[in-house]
């Protein structure tokens, strides 16, 4: 999208969205998006070494800090206020799964 060139020595490590993006691509499958911030300590403007998963409606993230995790429906909660965790253990389980896996196969630490 920006015109850039990926040199060829470089993997990504994710998948392109610039089809969604652009309109074409309508009828693409749910997939999972993924967020790693790690932070040696907390941002001046107050964000947590975390990393996240969004998948459809769900959305877990994971504070490397303490250990602390947070689930939210985006769909009934789009500014995360209600955290859902102690209320759908086994969707957290599963995005917390899924998340672990991806890091595994990008070599993300935390």
């Amino acid at each position: 999208l920006s015109g850039t060139r990926v040199p060829k020595t470089m993997k990504p490590d994710g998948k392109s969205i610039a089809g969604i993006l652009q309109g074409k691509e309508r009828n693409q499958k749910q997939r999972a998006f993924y967020w790693h911030y790690p932070l040696a300590e907390r941002h001046f403007l107050g964000g947590r070494s975390s990393g996240a998963i969004r998948v459809g409606d769900w959305k877990l993230i994971e504070f490397f800090d303490n250990g602390d995790k947070e689930l939210y429906n985006l769909k009934d909660d789009l500014g995360e206020k209600v955290n859902l965790l102690a209320k759908n253990p086994e969707k957290a389980k599963e995005l917390q799964q899924k998340l672990d896996q991806w890091r595994k196969e990008v070599i993300a630490n935390k």
